[in-house]
């Protein structure tokens, strides 16, 4: 068992929140390996180009091992898909064509954005509920150059003499998250990982009927919840979109396992934020 700590640095143009991981029982070389979250980013209308760049070289100058995503990155219409077909309706015009002509040109854009991150270390991915209805395969098929996809499937990330399980679920409202799925396509290694960690568009995991399999796990990383996105003070979301509020933004524990939900760098519904800004999230292993 490890012990876990969280802070907040107020940044441009988002927070960087760190959570550390302490052990003496990790490897020496273990010491100060550092890899980021990236969440929610909802690239679209109200999402300039420049905000993902200045997103995407605020993650690289933290110089990560690696980077996770964790779902939701484009969002065709701002306002949402029901609305956007109600005005593609009234316009007579075709609105699937339309609307999956202009998701692939924003996954493609979003492609190009994110090939620096690529370009300086692995990134690993799952989906997240918003992928499903903006066009899940086109995102996965546009993004394969740049993303490891770890959907209900797992990998071992290498790095000198010690390696880091990395697992990733289905989106839980919409895909077909499948825990003994993930166990079952583990990867062998020589070595034992250092570290399990687990990745999860949406904290409602929590929920799931296999939950007993989460133990397996020593971190489960998270968005969806964007924090709430707009909050009372003192931390309190109005509107997480999850059936749990236990894990809703930043460090919680489940049966002893800590569990981060970012709150995420993009906007849904309406484009504001309100005591809960948007965050990179900064994972740091310490030996000591």
């Amino acid at each position: 068992m490890f012990k876990t700590s969280l802070h907040i640095e107020k940044r441009k143009p988002v927070n960087i929140a760190h959570l550390d991981i302490c052990s003496s029982a990790f490897p020496v070389d273990l010491n100060n390996f550092r890899f980021v979250q990236l969440t929610d980013f909802h690239y679209g209308p109200w999402t300039k180009d420049s905000y993902i760049e200045a997103i995407i070289d605020l993650a690289l100058s933290l110089k990560p091992e690696f980077s996770v995503l964790t779902g939701d990155y484009i969002q065709v219409s701002p306002t949402g898909l029901r609305h956007y077909y109600k005005n593609e309706l009234t316009l007579k015009r075709a609105p699937t064509v339309s609307y999956h002509r202009a998701g692939k040109d924003l996954i493609s854009r979003f492609a190009q954005l994110l090939q620096p991150l690529s370009q300086c270390g692995p990134v690993y991915g799952v989906i997240g509920n918003h992928d499903y209805l903006e066009g899940k395969a086109t995102i996965m098929r546009l993004l394969s150059k740049q993303v490891q996809w770890l959907i209900n499937r797992t990998c071992l990330h290498r790095s000198k003499n010690f390696s880091l399980l990395l697992a990733g679920i289905d989106d839980w409202k919409r895909g077909h998250p499948d825990l003994e799925q993930c166990q079952i396509n583990t990867p062998q290694s020589d070595n034992n990982p250092v570290i399990k960690i687990l990745l999860s568009h949406s904290p409602d995991i929590s929920l799931s009927k296999d939950k007993a399999l989460l133990s397996e796990y020593d971190l489960i990383l998270c968005g969806h919840t964007h924090g709430g996105q707009i909050c009372l003070p003192f931390n309190f979301p109005l509107i997480t979109c999850t059936k749990q509020r236990t894990h809703v933004r930043g460090l919680s524990y489940l049966d002893n396992i800590p569990l981060f939900v970012s709150t995420g760098l993009g906007w849904g519904g309406l484009k504001l934020r309100l005591f809960c800004p948007p965050e990179i999230t900064l994972i740091t292993i310490k030996t000591r």
